[in-house]
C-alpha cells in the first residue's frame, strides 16, 4: 500500500494538511482524501502535483 503526505502549495514540514493518505478523489467541487483510518480531509483547492512514488500530494487551497 503506497500512503502519502498531502501538503500545502509546496513540500515543506509547516504545510502538511494530513499524513497517510491512502486514497483521494474530486466529489462536488472538493477534493476529498481518505486517511489510512478512514477519517475524510475535505478542501476547496485545486490540485498542484502528486508523485504517490514518493509518496507525496500538494494542493492549492482556495482561502
Amino acid at each position: 500500500m503506497c500512503l502519502s503526505t498531502l501538503y500545502r502549495d509546496k513540500i515543506d514540514s509547516n504545510a502538511i494538511l494530513a499524513q497517510n493518505i491512502a486514497s483521494f478523489k474530486e466529489e462536488n467541487g472538493e477534493l476529498v482524501f481518505k486517511d489510512l483510518l478512514e477519517r475524510e480531509y475535505r478542501f476547496h483547492a485545486s490540485f498542484v502535483c502528486a508523485d504517490l512514488s514518493d509518496a507525496y500530494i500538494i494542493i492549492h487551497p482556495e482561502d
